[in-house]
């Protein structure tokens, strides 16, 4: 419904109509469910089987209005990307204190329940015996719910197509506060952010091998989770890396990081840039880095491309 705003932050549904009305009286008797779209459409790397599906929301007659892309792939129930926008001039209005939903499977993981797999009698039995040094994982969301504003978009996050595996420690830590960072910035610039987020490589056990919730690898645990921040105002984009593993990632006989997908950016990238975190570089924590859009681009070639060439976003919000 289309709505008119007037005096006294009041409201009317048509020019013609004489009474105003209270924005408190604006509400749904119930609340909207998302829809889900798959599409035939290939995504993320060559070696695997990712399709585009669509999170989203279906209007009145055949129109869909997509809230999140996910490049998921059915054969072995795991996201590589997902893709949303932050709408920073929007975000102090965000809706906050309603309780978690639960996460739904919405048609996907039939070979195994993603329930299931997550919970701690099976990690037990799955990724604890072969990684000795690690905690249990989390449902780690990729598009995170307090990037979006109303109640609804918010628990559209809960569909375990738009989730990985990421250790606890990992996810509450580095990972938070870099996203609390670029929710920060998108608000002082007051503009709208284009984020990708997405999984590389699967890590592996003390024996070498490879983590995973479900069998035959199903569910792998991944090693790397990424995050593309690209604000095409300022034709600006910065890639976060964080490390998803209890093992060493410096360089022998240094406390410099290995930037595996950005092995030509200097060690001091982020700070270069003002992205300031006070412990990224603390394993327990999920180690840290940033990366440019270009270099990142060379060892994941199935991020969202940009023709604009785009330059470094920098934080001059920096405040961590």
């Amino acid at each position: 419904m289309e709505i008119l705003c007037s005096k006294d932050n009041k409201f009317k549904t048509s020019q013609e109509e004489t009474s105003l009305h209270e924005f408190t009286d604006l509400s749904c008797s119930k609340s909207i469910i998302e829809s889900i779209q798959e599409t035939v459409d290939k995504c993320g790397p060559q070696s695997g089987n990712g399709r585009i599906t669509y999170i989203g929301w279906q209007l009145r007659g055949f129109e869909f209005r997509p809230q999140i892309t996910i490049c998921h792939d059915r054969q072995i129930d795991h996201t590589y990307f997902a893709s949303h926008e932050i709408i920073g001039s929007k975000l102090t209005a965000r809706s906050t204190g309603q309780r978690r939903p639960k996460f739904k499977e919405s048609g996907f993981f039939t070979d195994i329940s993603a329930n299931d797999a997550y919970k701690k009698a099976n990690q037990r039995f799955k990724i604890l015996p072969n990684c000795h040094n690690c905690t249990y994982v989390n449902r780690g969301h990729l598009a995170p719910r307090t990037d979006f504003l109303y109640e609804e978009w918010q628990d559209a996050t809960f569909n375990y197509i738009n989730a990985v595996p990421q250790f606890a420690d990992f996810n509450s830590r580095n990972w938070l506060a870099m996203e609390d960072a670029v929710r920060d910035l998108a608000e002082k610039l007051n503009t709208r952010f284009q984020i990708q987020t997405g999984t590389f490589g699967i890590a592996t056990g003390e024996n070498g091998q490879q983590l995973a919730l479900g069998s035959s690898n199903q569910m792998p645990v991944p090693l790397y989770l990424w995050k593309l921040v690209f604000d095409a105002k300022q034709n600006r984009a910065i890639v976060f890396v964080s490390v998803n593993h209890y093992v060493q990632f410096f360089k022998p006989g240094t406390s410099e990081i290995q930037q595996v997908l950005c092995p030509q950016d200097p060690n001091t990238f982020c700070e270069d840039s003002q992205w300031n975190f006070r412990h990224r570089k603390k394993i327990a924590k999920g180690i840290l880095y940033c990366c440019t859009y270009q270099s990142f681009l060379q060892k994941v070639p199935w991020i969202k491309q940009y023709d604009t060439n785009p330059n470094v976003l920098i934080n001059n919000n920096s405040h961590n």
